[in-house]
């Protein structure tokens, strides 16, 4: 492959930068040809894009001579069978043009350190689908190249938003606590990892997290025993940027703490009563992360437990 495309569509005067390595972006953005909305700095030179348009790329009409089928035939014996569409599975070369389509011109994400690019294409019933490129084979693609096409193991996907994201923080090797955050029916993502830890006066060990949400920086301390300001508990509980609020278990209905549970974890797990939780009738009811999330989630916004004040 040649070197990095240079008429890249920069976004102007890098408004919605939201973390302190601006020259990284600023060398690291040559690789996004897109029409940039947001920008954000994550940790260990990870920056993600939200996108704001579409880019043309070397992908053909559709309508090439027979002598040149090689090349989709080559991509389609790839990915043949893999989950795609709403037939569930790719079957044909229109599929497999499509698919390139969505992950090289009309991505709704990108996340890259300079070496490694993931895109993020929303598909029906709100799954999220993942690909894994090399970053010149994405900013120089090319169908006729092989190594540009997509293969089975550079695929993935996740349920939601926030899975996808989190799928994408651990496969670049970061740890970060990713909540799922709502207002009315509008759903986003906030991404948090621990920047420092502290011994309170209490003995217990402080996390102290920061991340982004919508552009404006949060800033968050969790540890300590239950039942005060710092317990995980409460912090989710109490987290509304923007009128958003978080959907965890520590909001949901079903959730319910014992005494001793609630002690014993320092207000960061409890039990899920929802009707199919448990296994079998007369088992316990299974124990849950105050982090945690399903799509049974139901938001009790008036809280079944003490919150301090």
């Amino acid at each position: 492959m040649g070197g990095l495309a240079s008429n890249s569509t920069r976004s102007p005067e890098l408004e919605g930068v939201h973390g302190n390595n601006v020259t990284q972006v600023l060398k690291i953005e040559e690789l996004v040809p897109f029409p940039v909305r947001d920008v954000v700095c994550l940790d260990r030179g990870l920056i993600r894009f939200r996108l704001a348009g579409y880019r043309e790329a070397g992908i053909p009409p559709g309508n090439e001579p027979a002598g040149k089928s090689l090349r989709h035939d080559r991509a389609l014996m790839r990915m043949l069978g893999q989950p795609y569409g709403s037939d569930g599975a790719i079957r044909s070369t229109a599929d497999t043009r499509s698919l390139h389509v969505d992950h090289f011109c009309k991505p709704e994400c990108l996340y890259t350190n300079g070496v490694k690019i993931v895109s993020l294409v929303r598909r029906e019933a709100g799954r999220i689908e993942i690909a894994w490129h090399e970053a010149a084979n994405f900013v120089n693609f090319n169908w006729a190249d092989p190594d540009c096409l997509l293969g089975p193991d550079c695929i993935g996907d996740a349920p939601d938003w926030a899975d996808a994201e989190a799928e994408v923080f651990r496969q670049f090797g970061l740890s970060r606590t990713v909540l799922r955050m709502r207002r009315d029916t509008e759903i986003d993502v906030a991404s948090l990892g621990v920047v420092a830890e502290r011994r309170g006066d209490h003995g217990y060990t402080v996390e102290v997290f920061e991340g982004e949400f919508l552009g404006s920086t949060l800033h968050l301390e969790i540890g300590g025993p239950c039942c005060t300001l710092t317990e995980a508990y409460q912090v989710l509980n109490t987290l509304t940027p923007q009128e958003f609020h978080v959907e965890a278990c520590a909001t949901c209905s079903n959730f319910h703490f014992s005494g001793m549970i609630r002690d014993m974890s320092a207000g960061a797990r409890g039990y899920c009563f929802h009707p199919e939780a448990a296994q079998k009738p007369g088992t316990p009811r299974p124990v849950v992360s105050v982090f945690g999330y399903c799509r049974e989630h139901n938001y009790l916004p008036i809280r079944r437990y003490p919150l301090s004040s």
